[in-house]
């Protein structure tokens, strides 16, 4: 989606086949849609919708088109949620106003951009678009050290100057004056206090309410996307009993970590046909549309080399798990002592916790525990640092690692900045569910909008849609009610790709889908397949390689710019990974991907001098 909305007295412009101009009284407004995206127009309103029904909906989506504008122009989101399956972006024109709305979902699955500039406003859902339209030639700095030091950027930033998200749950507007002003900010709100529900009750009534929203997304061709953990395990099981349902899974060639044995098996026990598609690192198409991909993108998160081919058609529905942390908190043994230090950071204590959590945790670091290979002494290191609550919630939860900035050789100047917007007031934390809610809830706007945003991409670059029915608005203010206790209840089961004893969390959502999980799954740890390594050994770190390279060799390098050349220095020496790389390769990643768009959106390369690249 496209929309220009400019003075009247402007020429109206098209810009590109495919546009439509719409001249009002005192603006005009040219726009575009892509061909997931959806249009209404009756006598007085105008409205752009990029939703996850898919084309089989249409015509529910121009029966309820009414009954939306008039919610979510008079400030009622809640409506919105509820029609729309709580997962939109919207922008309504009112012709009689000459007014523009733009409005994006409580839940953040949708995403949607704006600029703000002279004579003009433009909105857009691909935010590479709008950088070009409006002729952006800055990063916004601030954007790009979030991404370098997270690998994520936080609700309502964008990569580029003047260049804003709509942040979730926000309705804003402009009218002939073409100034931009917040109508509303509808918040997640979470609850603070526990219901008083039973383990038992609360396992039938999350049962209930997984299924209720698993069905309302179901449509005519609905396709799971099965890694073979208990998340999206739970997804296939919620959707079983439905028809014209199928699973996808995903492998990487010479992978030692295959999660597609579990997918098989649990499509197997509840009967639902399975497809399995190998990714081959060493696929040269993955160079040819490299770079295309990633200016289509908003988060080119690494995966989408993996899994981002789906053959897909915009009739179908496909449905991503994602995490089920907020309804099955995935706490482990040391998070819960540093839950129980809630008390006593918010004492008069909190100094001297303070002081001895740092006196420990440097003398531990220094004997090697910190990085040590002993999980024991990794937990020991990690007991000291819970003693300290904030910094514990920053560093293990919220990803602030000071130690990865210095490892790494990143510029740290906008360390404490950053790290400012995930310091949360213990002072106001009334309990452990109140805490755990408000970390949910800070991570959805940070980590969480990681997931949706790439795997809404896919979804627009395969033409299709991917519900993604765990972070429904209901689904999780429920379940922010489940008392605490029961949430973090544990089980024995087995580890990841084996069967040896562990620990298993999520008792609480395996219970509920006990009959819909084969022992193999419900029993088994939460796991992920570490594969990206084997990309970097193949096509994409070639490829990579090439615009690390290619960036040095200008004048205009995004690499000097930032000061990242040490950071690079042993990418560019180094020919063969392993999977214990991943998280510098992940950084290595990110800086390629900023290469591209700081070369190809915001310089221009006929002034581009090429020269000898320094040797670093």
């Amino acid at each position: 989606m496209q929309v220009y909305i400019t003075k009247r007295f402007e020429e109206s412009k098209s810009r590109d086949a495919g546009f439509t101009v719409l001249e009002l009284n005192g603006i005009n407004i040219s726009y575009c849609l892509h061909p997931t995206e959806y249009l209404y127009e009756d006598d007085r309103f105008l409205v752009l919708a990029d939703l996850n029904l898919d084309k089989t909906k249409e015509k529910y989506f121009h029966s309820i088109a009414e009954n939306v504008v008039r919610e979510a122009i008079s400030g009622d989101l809640s409506k919105c949620q509820e029609l729309l399956l709580g997962q939109y972006f919207l922008v309504i024109v009112d012709k009689n106003k000459d007014e523009v709305h733009f409005i994006r979902d409580i839940s953040g699955v949708k995403t949607g951009f704006y600029y703000e500039g002279r004579q003009r406003v433009l909105v857009g859902t691909i935010v590479h678009d709008l950088a070009r339209a409006a002729s952006v030639t800055e990063f916004n700095e601030e954007a790009i050290y979030q991404i370098l030091y997270l690998h994520y950027l936080q609700d309502g930033f964008s990569y580029y100057k003047g260049i804003n998200e709509v942040r979730m749950g926000q309705h804003l507007a402009t009218d002939f004056s073409l100034v931009v002003c917040e109508k509303g900010h509808h918040l997640l709100s979470l609850s603070e206090s526990e219901n008083g529900l039973s383990l038992d009750e609360n396992i039938s009534r999350l049962r209930k309410e997984i299924d209720s929203v698993h069905e309302r997304h179901c449509s005519q061709d609905n396709v799971v996307l099965l890694s073979g953990g208990v998340d999206s395990c739970v997804m296939l099981g919620a959707l079983a009993d439905s028809e014209n349902v199928q699973a996808k899974s995903f492998r990487v060639k010479g992978t030692e970590q295959d999660e597609t044995a579990y997918a098989v098996s649990i499509a197997e026990f509840l009967g639902k046909p399975i497809t399995i598609v190998q990714s081959n690192p060493e696929d040269m198409l993955i160079a040819d549309q490299f770079e295309k991909w990633l200016i289509e993108m908003n988060n080119p998160y690494i995966g989408i080399w993996v899994f981002g081919n789906l053959g897909a058609n915009s009739n179908q529905t496909y449905y991503s798990g994602q995490d089920t942390r907020l309804h099955t908190p995935n706490v482990n043994p040391i998070d819960k002592f540093a839950f129980r230090m809630l008390s006593l950071n918010k004492s008069f204590l909190y100094p001297l916790l303070k002081l001895l959590s740092t006196l420990l945790s440097k003398s531990l670091e220094r004997c090697g525990f910190r990085n040590s290979s002993k999980r024991i002494l990794r937990g020991l290191y990690r007991t000291c640092r819970a003693l300290d609550l904030k910094s514990y919630l920053l560093e293990y939860y919220f990803h602030f690692d000071k130690h990865a900035i210095d490892k790494y050789h990143l510029p740290g100047q906008w360390f404490e900045r950053i790290k400012g917007l995930g310091e949360i007031n213990l002072k106001t934390i009334k309990n452990a569910r109140h805490l755990y809610n408000t970390i949910v809830e800070m991570n959805w706007q940070l980590q969480y909008t990681h997931d949706m945003r790439y795997i809404q991409d896919m979804a627009k670059l395969n033409h299709t849609y991917i519900a993604m029915p765990f972070y429904d608005l209901s689904l999780a203010r429920y379940s922010s009610t489940i008392p605490f206790k029961q949430a973090t209840k544990f089980t024995v089961g087995h580890q990841r790709y084996s069967h040896k004893k562990t620990i298993i969390n999520k008792f609480l959502l395996r219970s509920a889908y006990r009959d819909k999980l084969n022992d193999l799954v419900y029993y088994r740890d939460k796991a992920t397949s570490s594969s990206f390594y084997l990309l970097f050994n193949g096509t994409v770190g070639k490829k990579i390689e090439e615009i690390i390279e290619r960036d040095l060799l200008s004048q205009n390098s995004f690499i000097r710019h930032y000061q990242l050349e040490a950071t690079v220095r042993q990418f560019l020496i180094t020919e063969h990974w392993g999977i214990d790389n991943e998280e510098y390769l992940l950084l290595i990643y990110y800086i390629g991907v900023l290469c591209v768009y700081y070369q190809r959106l915001l310089k221009s390369r006929s002034c581009e001098i090429p020269r000898a690249a320094e040797r670093i």
